[in-house]
């Protein structure tokens, strides 16, 4: 119809070309009957015009417009009615428009027109099974197709690159060899030197992403940034992915800045980064709130607090708080961002009090590798205050902590006092700042006792005692396991600190004595780090700490070769689920164009 138009339009501009012509030579005006005529003709066209124009239908691009400028949901609807689409709705295309903030009506409608305007109209197979992200169906439709014609050089390219989409790279290489083999055909030229500028573009980007991924496992902030900068990627991705490492390293602000529109920015990308602000900024949110949730656990009243055994009859404000809790707000922080070193220092914390030793020393020392210190919360009898392991200065010091010391109960030998700001039963801090080779000695004393307040750990109970100087009295939660979970429990998160920290010094003749489970005087739940990880498994798998977790219950080099793997799975799904397709950067545009050719 748009052709048709448009012969009317040129034969009217030819016959006005002739008759201006006529009218230079012999000065007479056009007869009436060919006005006529011409008149009729220019209305038609422009009927037709306006008629082809309409079937074209709506644009995507037409549509984020019409949203942009305030258009009511049901006003777009009759809209979509009325002069249909001209864009495929096909899955990604609906994704795409519900994150732009198209109401459920709007989409309905767009599908239910696409169906129409489909409809009768045989697919192609090929650009059907790639637009939904069927890549192992499109292979096998691809060979089948070849093995019928084996020149089709179009399909072939297709099919290397939907085998690249599936990580078949060796069958890919053999496919890439029999277009090789038919270079002698002229017509295979173009389509040989595009697939195999798409292999190599594959392999950059592999190589890429193997190092992003490695430098996320590794919660390495700033080379997960460098990996991301020589990713094969739009400026546009790779600004995304750096909000999303910036985000991951809980540093929003910088996040939110990066989000700011820049000039040249198209619409669509406008929305997009639109979006994007709006989840980081509920991220934040949440972020902040667990945060204090979790600080209750290190810097609360009920952490100095003497809590007796059981706690929950004596101290009936136990009731609201549990390890497991406790792990369940690291856990989800870890989710939200793992490369923030709070966070990190929270889970090697908690690891402490749940883990084997030789799972605490391995999530300690890729921490170590990550950010070159460890800061663990502790207090003692009237302060907070922050144990600082640094492996770059080699060093072990304590910290000032600025928040409020209010103790909600504690046990003076006689009877349960509340509210206090002191409590007299645990030892004074005595600051240090050492290093490690000047250390000769480390002690530990924090066993239990039984007595008018039940079962509490020792009158002036330490858990690191340094030799030339130095007390450290109660890391957080030491107390509290004690109560809750027993005295084998907690000489084993003890001993685990106490045998990091010799770990680290590296001095296998420094004197030692540390605490001793299997001298435990009360009954514990033993199997409690167990419970920690299985919980991990369970409701936080999809997490980089419950990819940790998982790896810390198994002990072969072969299973945690798998757990590591596994690991590298969540990093990845994780960057997918955010913002999917931003690790394929540009390299399948090409692809892209060649599938969409006829």
């Amino acid at each position: 119809m748009k052709f048709l138009a448009l012969l009317c339009v040129v034969f009217l501009l030819s016959v006005a070309a002739q008759a201006q012509k006529r009218r230079w030579r012999y000065q007479i005006g056009i007869p009436k009957g060919l006005k006529s005529s011409m008149k009729i003709l220019m209305i038609l066209a422009f009927v037709l015009w306006g008629h082809a124009l309409s079937a074209q239908g709506l644009s995507e691009q037409k549509l984020i417009e019409l949203k942009k400028a305030g258009v009511e949901s049901a006003l777009i609807v009759k809209q979509i009615e009325k002069d249909g689409i001209s864009f495929q709705m096909d899955a990604d295309a609906t994704i795409r428009l519900k994150q732009l903030g198209f109401s459920q009506d709007v989409l309905n409608a767009l599908l239910s027109v696409g169906d129409k305007k489909t409809s009768g109209v045989a697919e192609d197979p090929v650009r059907t099974l790639y637009s939904r992200g069927k890549y192992p169906e499109l292979c096998d439709y691809l060979k089948a197709q070849l093995e019928k014609n084996p020149t089709n050089y179009r399909l072939r390219t297709i099919l290397i690159g939907a085998l690249l989409k599936i990580n078949q790279q060796p069958a890919a290489l053999g496919e890439l060899e029999k277009l090789k083999n038919q270079s002698q055909d002229p017509t295979s030229k173009s389509y040989l030197d595009r697939a195999s500028l798409l292999l190599s573009s594959w392999q950059k980007q592999e190589e890429g992403k193997n190092r992003l991924l490695t430098a996320l496992q590794n919660y390495n902030y700033n080379e997960a940034n460098s990996a991301t900068d020589q990713l094969p990627a739009s400026v546009m991705q790779k600004t995304i992915l750096h909000m999303l490492i910036d985000s991951y390293a809980g540093k929003f602000d910088l996040t939110l800045s990066s989000a700011s529109p820049s000039q040249g920015m198209s619409f669509a990308a406008l929305q997009q980064m639109d979006a994007i602000k709006q989840k980081l900024a509920e991220s934040e949110k949440e972020f902040e709130a667990s945060m204090r949730d979790a600080d209750v656990y290190l810097h609360g009243p009920l952490v100095p607090s003497s809590c007796g055994s059981p706690p929950r009859v004596q101290y009936p404000d136990f009731q609201n708080i549990s390890i497991r809790q406790y792990g369940g707000f690291v856990t989800k922080l870890t989710r939200l961002a793992p490369l923030n070193d709070d966070v990190m220092d929270m889970a090697f914390h908690l690891a402490l009090l749940s883990t084997k030793y030789e799972d605490l020393e391995a999530l300690g020392d890729k921490i170590l590798a990550a950010k070159g210190s460890i800061r663990i919360a502790f207090y003692s009898r009237d302060r907070f205050f922050n144990l600082i392991v640094d492996v770059k200065k080699k060093r072990i010091y304590t910290q000032p902590d600025p928040h409020p010391f209010v103790v909600r109960y504690f046990w003076d030998g006689w009877s349960v006092k509340q509210n206090a700001s002191h409590n007299n039963w645990d030892a004074d801090v005595v600051p240090f700042d050492l290093a490690f080779g000047d250390i000769r000695g480390l002690t530990q004393n924090a066993r239990g006792r039984t007595g008018a307040g039940g079962r509490l750990i020792v009158s002036k109970s330490y858990a690191l005692a340094f030799e030339p100087l130095g007390v450290a009295p109660n890391y957080a939660l030491m107390n509290f396991i004690f109560c809750t979970e027993g005295e084998e429990a907690e000489l084993q998160a003890t001993r685990n600190l106490g045998q990091f920290i010799l770990h680290v010094i590296g001095n296998p003749s420094l004197k030692a004595e540390l605490a001793d489970p299997t001298k435990a005087g009360h009954g514990g739940n033993s199997g409690f780090g167990d419970a920690i990880v299985a919980m991990y498994g369970a409701t936080h798998g999809n997490t980089p700490m419950g990819a940790m977790a998982m790896q810390m219950a198994v002990d072969n080099k072969a299973q945690n070769a798998m757990a590591a793997q596994e690991q590298q799975a969540t990093w990845q799904s994780m960057l997918s689920s955010d913002y999917s397709s931003l690790l394929d950067g540009s390299v399948f545009d090409g692809l892209d164009k060649i599938v969409e050719a006829p």
